[in-house]
């Protein structure tokens, strides 16, 4: 024989021998767990991450970061002498012209620029055909006297009858004999439509830019290298750096210092104000990393002088490549792997979230001091992945361990408990708690006679039959079947789990087992087996429920008052010939009491107190019969009491009840009662 040693703990430590087959199973689960942490989770989270890196799942995630990190670590501030002169709505408000502007009116503004001592003017404006010659003329004598004027070229993509090609808009040869230099100023946006690449070739806007200007102040700029696959490294939001409205400008605005425009970069631009409308593209505004933040678009010149200033002063960011990530992802992947190689749900959390800062630690450090932008996405979502691995094969391993342990256990202990010890083994202790609780006790009437005259097979066969039905009409109704006791059956509702609603429970099982005792009997008679009949007790109440018995042998159960009664009520059923009694306790806590019937008022043995005890019924006339009767008895108005009885037995002639009743009303006829006489019948024997 098995002897649990410490009925408490699922693994016995200290005394007592642990099973060998639970030694080779938990050594069996340890290393597939182990293994599975180390090698097999890890090698699928790394297959995963490589199909997404090279399907671009999580482009979309690295580029939000991407601008979180840019916006939190740009210094909002400009440190080189870059101007723009917008040509902004109150400009349009001022000179009352409509766009395009005569080209009189920039040579004017070329004129003043000069005057006031710009190193370089940028027109971020094409003016790639022609207008009258008098303004086209005119625009290029300011070029001329200037000589140092970069206009915008563009690139734009046009469909033709002869296909589809991209073509180059370069400023007129006019203005470029004039001494104007082209630049192409077309800006790049990635799928998103944020622009953040840094534009590269060989005559791209801003190196033209830079480019006059060494010719200018040779020395002043160094060339920066090539910026191709490179990121701007913004400086801040819109408006970060000097702007002055083209109107102020042209008109000489008094607020303007002399030397506003001295040695500076001048960029020229449209600043119309628009929403974050694809649309707005058109009026040369751009979606940046900030209009997360700022929820506004920049102008295509400011856009231009951030790119100047981030490659003059080398804050261009630099993107780590596909390898690089993978790299990355593949390291985190094997920190934790390795870190959750001893799996609890803590263990795994604590891991993967130390995993992560550490990620957003390394990729900030990296994008803030050094420049340079590792996409973070591939390797935090590798994390997780190998914490959700490592969890549904913990899962997976618990659950096994879960079977085997209860199959083991199931060879000394009863399932009862072993259930109790597979979902609360801190609660596998001797002793129990005091619960409100609603007990059904049912019990084959005659079965003792009637087992004399079956075989044993048919016996067994016959309580196998009865016992399957009733058990899972118990489970239906969320009860918890505790017990066979012969051909009785013990339950209850209230525990283990709370059940607001037990008695309603408890009684919706009766009514259920009498129907289907109704069905069973027609089985049987085809069977040729003899008609079993059932007689039910419900009872509710406060009972210690828990697991009771000595330290080596133990059952789930409840004790109390309640639970006795309960059980007296069904043996109550042979006085009165019913199928079911309930006590009043019960029937006063249901939602709905129809279709019960009062029966009579009750001692049972060893109680003083009368109970109400009720059963069962489908008439209505019947239920009010007898509680007009039992209510007339009560006030020893015995005839009347005898007249709506009797209206009971016309419709049904051998109810048991009535019999009874009328039965005791006799004797009470024959020898009156006094004025302290008790309507309760004392049941000595039951």
């Amino acid at each position: 024989m098995v002897r649990v040693t410490h009925p408490t703990k699922i693994r016995p430590k200290g005394r007592g021998i642990e099973p060998v087959a639970m030694k080779l199973l938990k050594t069996r689960l340890a290393l597939a767990a182990r293994l599975s942490s180390a090698v097999v989770i890890p090698a699928v989270v790394f297959m995963i991450v490589l199909a997404g890196c090279l399907m671009g799942s999580w482009k979309s995630v690295d580029n939000m970061i991407y601008d979180r990190i840019l916006a939190a670590v740009a210094p909002a501030k400009s440190t080189l002498p870059i101007t723009i002169v917008g040509i902004d709505e109150p400009s349009f408000a001022a000179l009352g012209v409509q766009w395009p502007w005569p080209r009189s009116m920039h040579a004017k503004l070329i004129d003043k620029l000069r005057e006031g001592g710009a190193a370089v003017i940028a027109f971020d404006v094409v003016f790639s055909e022609g207008s009258s010659p008098k303004e086209d003329d005119a625009l290029a004598n300011a070029i001329e006297s200037a000589g140092s004027i970069v206009l915008a070229a563009d690139a734009a993509y046009q469909e033709t009858p002869h296909g589809r090609h991209w073509i180059r808009m370069d400023p007129l040869p006019l203005l470029k004999q004039a001494g104007a230099i082209g630049g192409l100023a077309t800006i790049s946006l990635d799928t998103d439509l944020v622009a953040r690449r840094m534009p590269e070739g060989r005559d791209i806007f801003w190196r033209e830019i830079l480019e006059i200007l060494n010719k200018r102040q040779p020395g002043v700029v160094v060339p920066p290298p090539n910026q191709e696959n490179r990121l701007i490294g913004y400086i801040g939001a819109e408006r970060t750096f000097p702007y002055v409205s083209y109107h102020k400008v042209l008109e000489g605005n008094t607020q303007l210092t002399a030397d506003a425009f001295k040695d500076q970069i001048v960029i020229v631009g449209r600043d119309v104000r628009a929403s974050t409308d694809i649309g707005a593209a058109q009026a040369d505004m751009f979606a940046t990393p900030f209009v997360r933040q700022s929820g506004n678009l920049m102008p295509g010149a400011e856009v231009h002088a951030n790119i100047l200033e981030s490659a003059i002063l080398g804050r261009t960011i630099e993107p780590l490549g596909i390898v690089w990530v993978l790299e990355f992802a593949l390291v985190c992947i094997v920190l934790a792997g390795f870190g959750m190689r001893r799996w609890t749900p803590l263990n795994g959390f604590v891991v993967s979230t130390s995993i992560l800062l550490l990620i957003a630690a390394s990729v900030v450090a990296l994008f803030a001091w050094s420049k340079i932008w590792l996409p973070p996405t591939a390797a935090m979502i590798a994390v997780v992945f190998v914490f959700i691995g490592n969890g549904a094969f913990g899962f997976v391993v618990e659950r096994q361990r879960q079977l085997e342990t209860r199959r083991a256990f199931s060879l000394y202990l009863s399932p009862d408990v072993v259930d109790q010890l597979m979902a609360q083994p801190e609660r596998l202790k001797l002793g129990g708690e005091r619960r409100e609780t609603t007990f059904l006790f049912t019990d084959l009437a005659g079965f003792t006679d009637l087992s004399e005259r079956l075989s044993a097979e048919q016996v067994t066969s016959l309580l196998n039959m009865h016992f399957t039905r009733m058990g899972r009409i118990i489970k239906a109704q969320r009860g918890t079947l505790n017990r066979f006791i012969g051909d009785a059956i013990m339950s209850f509702w209230g525990a283990p789990l709370d059940d607001p609603q037990q008695c309603d429970h408890a009684v919706a099982t009766a009514r259920a087992m009498c129907a289907d005792m109704h069905e069973l009997r027609r089985e049987l008679r085809e069977k040729g087996l003899p008609e079993i009949y059932l007689r039910i007790g419900v009872n509710s109440g406060i009972a210690v429920i828990g697991n009771l018995g000595s330290e080596d042998r133990f059952d789930y159960t409840a004790i109390g008052d309640c639970v006795n009664l309960a059980a007296r009520l069904e043996g109550v059923n042979k006085l009165y010939r019913t199928e079911v009694l309930i006590s009043k306790e019960t029937v006063s806590r249901l939602t709905d009491r129809s279709g019960l019937r009062f029966v009579d008022r009750i001692i049972v043995k060893g109680k003083t107190e009368p109970i109400d005890v009720y059963t069962i019924e489908p008439d209505q006339q019947i239920i009010d019969w007898s509680r007009a009767g039992f209510d007339a008895y009560v006030q020893q108005q015995w005839p009347e009491a005898i007249v709506a009885w009797r209206k009971i037995l016309e419709i049904r002639p051998d109810d048991g009840v009535v019999e009874v009743l009328l039965e005791r009303v006799a004797k009470l006829q024959a020898d009156a009662p006094g004025i302290a006489w008790n309507a309760a019948i004392s049941l000595d024997k039951m």
